[in-house]
C-alpha cells in the first residue's frame, strides 16, 4: 500500500507541474503560481475558459481523488479496508491521475503547436 500511494504522490507532483506550465502558457494571473494548489490553477483555467464547465468538473473530481491521497488517507482511521478494496481504489486513482496527465499534456502540445 506504502508504495501504490507513493506512486500516486510521484505523478501527482509531476502533474502539478503540468498543470503550472499550462498555467504559464495561457498566462493565467495566479499569484504564488509555484505554491498554488490544483484547484486554484483548474479554477483560474476555467474562468480564463481554457476548460469548459465539463471539464473543469471532471478535473476538480480527479484533483479531490489525488488530494484525498496526497493529504487524508493515512490520517483516516477508517483507512483500513481489506487490501482487495484498497489496491482497487489505488489503482483506480492512479489510472484517473494518469489520464488528467494525458488531458493536460494534450492541451499543452496543441497550444505549442499553434503558437509555431
Amino acid at each position: 500500500i506504502y508504495r501504490g500511494v507513493g506512486k500516486i504522490i510521484q505523478i501527482s507532483q509531476e502533474w502539478e507541474k503540468e498543470f503550472r506550465e499550462l498555467c504559464e502558457i495561457c498566462n493565467c494571473k495566479i499569484e504564488n503560481l509555484e505554491t498554488a494548489t490544483l484547484n486554484k490553477q483548474n479554477e483560474r483555467l476555467h474562468d480564463d475558459k481554457v476548460f469548459n464547465d465539463d471539464e473543469y468538473v471532471k478535473l476538480k473530481k480527479v484533483i479531490d481523488l489525488r488530494n484525498n491521497i496526497n493529504h487524508q488517507f493515512f490520517l483516516d482511521d477508517d483507512w483500513h479496508y481489506p487490501l482487495e478494496d484498497t489496491e482497487k481504489t489505488l489503482n483506480g486513482i492512479y489510472y484517473l491521475i494518469n489520464e488528467g496527465r494525458d488531458y493536460i499534456a494534450n492541451i499543452i502540445d496543441k497550444i505549442k503547436k499553434n503558437k509555431c
